[in-house]
């Protein structure tokens, strides 16, 4: 099943852009209301200038303009950077910084009230400013005031033409700063989630027990939560029911098979008793592995502790010898000693206790079923017999629950190599049948 994308990451990606939308934004609104006021302070100090000269204007004997030492600099065509212009009425150059005297730019139709904002460039030269007519002396005047926009002092021009990069660097380590913290206390909210998740993935058929923990979690996510946890109770109820079934089953046929296997040993020799008795010994066998099946998965959640494989195989093959002998049989038990893995020493009994019964079974006479055990990284249990092997296409097949090849023949439940896969799964191993070099079956246990 393809994984779904990251809800950290998509979140992550999210908060980027909307974070760089919004300083880009912000950015810009900044610079222009900057940019602005700067225009907006810049017309208000011509403005002052245009209403000092109107102040320092004569016209009764002849235009004069009386300014003092600064004043006369400001507006010097050697500075450069402030230009005036005075007008008539008609629009006729009275007096100017500029040499020869003229307007610095024509009023017209445009300059309806008595201010007005210009425009003007030439080559090396952007003049902005601003025309004001007024009544001097009883006459109407137009003065201009104009800043060179290009002047190497028009510092408050420079503050803004220069704001996109000095801020610029101030803001790019600001918004990833921004951002950084933001993921941090973004993990730190999705802590819970992970919690959550690392606690469902430690529940297995071992631990149904389990949880998810909902402590700290969301409130949009805690229906969900709890809507697992309630699933996962009920799934451990009926498991638990399950295997009770199984086991007061099993337990409740011994009885009858017991009474049944005594009544046909009150039978006449012949051959309906040895009919009677092979079915009773099969009756027997399928409750048996049912038992063992139910035990083992109650034992799958135990407390595992060091196992010594051969001292394991020894027991086993001590508790089966009598029954080998019985049908001119014989177990042997060969390999190393001392080899110890990790799991549980019931489960992994039954298993070798399942294969060394199926070996005896196919096994010929007179012939014996060996135990070996090796060690190394991945220590191994290797019972061998001397039958007819299992066919290439049957290795999957004979650890399928139920399976046989011959049902009618086979006096077997079908349960004991499913219930060695088992046994291996729960320790995290393997089982596997090979063929025995000279003939035979090998079932190799791996952990």
């Amino acid at each position: 099943m393809p994984k779904g994308p990251s809800l950290l990451r998509s979140l992550a990606i999210d908060l980027l852009v909307i974070q760089a939308i919004a300083i880009g934004a912000l950015f810009a609104v900044v610079l222009e209301r900057l940019d602005a006021t700067v225009e907006e302070l810049e017309a208000r100090d011509m403005h002052e200038a245009a209403l000092e000269l109107a102040g320092h204007l004569r016209l009764a004997d002849g235009p004069k303009l009386t300014l003092s030492a600064g004043d006369m600099a400001r507006f010097s065509s050697s500075y450069g950077r402030y230009s005036y212009a005075i007008l008539d009425d008609g629009g006729h150059p009275l007096l100017s910084s500029l040499d020869p005297p003229q307007a610095l730019i024509r009023p017209d139709a445009s300059f309806s009230e008595s201010r007005g904002h210009f425009k003007l460039s030439s080559p090396g030269m952007l003049l902005w400013g601003v025309s004001t007519k007024t009544q001097v002396d009883g006459r109407s005047v137009w003065i201009q005031v104009a800043e060179d926009m290009n002047h190497r002092d028009v510092l408050m021009d420079e503050i803004v033409s220069g704001f996109m990069v000095r801020a610029g660097w101030l803001l790019v380590p600001l918004f990833f700063i921004q951002i950084g913290f933001a993921l941090l206390r973004m993990k730190r909210r999705f802590r819970p989630l992970l919690a959550a998740s690392e606690s469902a993935t430690s529940i297995s058929p071992r631990a149904l027990g389990g949880r998810v923990i909902s402590r700290g979690i969301p409130a949009e996510i805690l229906p969900l939560v709890e809507a697992v946890n309630s699933a996962l109770s009920r799934l451990d109820k009926a498991f638990r029911e399950q295997k009770e079934f199984l086991e007061n089953a099993a337990h409740e046929l011994k009885t009858p098979l017991a009474v049944l296997l005594a009544r046909v040993e009150t039978l006449d020799p012949g051959r309906l008793r040895r009919e009677l008795e092979v079915d009773v010994a099969t009756l027997s066998r399928l409750v048996t592995q049912l038992l063992r099946a139910a035990e083992m998965e109650g034992l799958a959640g135990e407390e595992r502790s060091r196992v010594n494989l051969g001292t394991l195989a020894d027991a086993i093959a001590s508790y089966l010898r009598p029954t080998a002998m019985a049908v001119g049989k014989s177990i042997v038990r060969t390999g190393e000693d001392g080899v110890v893995v990790h799991g549980c020493a019931e489960t992994i009994g039954q298993a070798i206790n399942n294969l060394v019964e199926n070996a005896l079974t196919h096994t010929l006479p007179d012939t014996a079923v060996e135990i070996a055990v090796l060690g190394g990284e991945h220590p191994e249990i290797r019972v061998r017999d001397h039958g007819p092997g299992v066919p290439a296409e049957e290795r999957d097949l004979v650890f399928q629950r139920f399976w046989r090849r011959n049902r009618r023949k086979d006096g077997g439940a079908g349960l004991g190599l499913s219930i060695v896969k088992r046994a291996m799964e729960l320790h995290d191993g393997t089982v596997r049948v090979e063929t025995a070099d000279g003939g035979g079956a090998v079932f190799v246990l791996r952990f």
